[in-house]
Formats: structure tokens, sequence, C-alpha cells
């Protein structure tokens, strides 16, 4: 038995791509729900370790800043937090979890049809959706970042 490392869940960042009025993943084909999310592995070799596995490229993935306002250039894209916790990597771009939940999503600017889909989406998965400066504070509700230089350098 090891002790866990934290025990405060994770906080991280992330963008998702909306389309069928659900939140996925833009690099690989996986549905957010609301509640708790369970990374597992699509590798065609698979593995026995749970997800994320060290040799493997699995898990939900977050960045431990907010992502850049691109969503708003785009009809798709979609910023936001999650909460991480379980078996947790960290990276020096990022981290990917074993266990995630959206806790909050960014309301884009323009009171535009994306705006009213994404308000609905929010309430479906009952989680805030708020304007960019307030994610950081909304987030920090629901975990902890990760400190500064406990996340490993790119050197």
């Amino acid at each position: 038995m090891r002790a866990p490392d934290f025990v405060e869940p994770l906080i991280g960042y992330r963008q998702w791509s909306l389309h069928h009025d659900a939140l996925w993943s833009p690099f690989v084909e996986y549905m957010w729900a609301s509640g708790v999310n369970v990374a597992d592995c699509a590798s065609a070799g698979g593995h026995l370790d749970p997800a994320p596995a060290h040799e493997c490229a699995c898990g939900l993935h977050a960045w431990y800043r907010p992502c850049p306002r691109l969503g708003y250039a785009t009809p798709d894209l979609i910023g936001g937090a999650v909460a991480m916790w379980g078996e947790v990597e960290l990276h020096a771009g990022g981290m990917r979890g074993q266990f995630a939940t959206i806790v909050a999503l960014v309301l884009p600017l323009a009171h535009t049809p994306k705006r009213r889909r994404l308000a609905a989406i929010a309430e479906t998965l009952e989680v805030e959706a708020v304007p960019a400066r307030q994610l950081v504070e909304t987030a920090r509700h629901h975990g902890l970042p990760i400190g500064a230089g406990l996340a490993p350098s790119a050197a």
C-alpha cells in the first residue's frame, strides 16, 4: 500500500470540442459525462496497468494553466477546468489522470448560439459556466492547482 501524494483533487484546464450538444475530447473519441469520468486505454496493444500508464499516452489530459482563448474564434472549441484524482502523472506541459470531473466551463464573450448551447450543456452537466476571468477562482473551489516547482521542467 502506498500513500497518495495529494489528498485534494488537482485542478487542470483543457478544451473540448462541442458536438451534438456534448463535450468531446478534441484528439480522441471520448465524450465527457456528468460526474466522474474514468480514463481507459484505447491503444492497440493495451496494458495491464490502469490508465494513465507510465509508458503510454492514455489518461484524461489537462494543462496546468487555463487554455488560450482560441475557442472564441471557432464554433466548436470550449475551454474549462477539471478536478483530477487517482493515479496522476505530471509532465512538463500538463498532467494525465485516472479520474476527472468537469468543474467549470468558459462562457463565450458574445451572446451567440454557441453561448446558449454551452449554457445548456453546463446545466445538463451540473457545472458552472463562467466568464474566462472567473475560471481560476471557480476551479479552486474544487481542488488545488499544481504548486510551483512540482511539475517537471521541459529540460
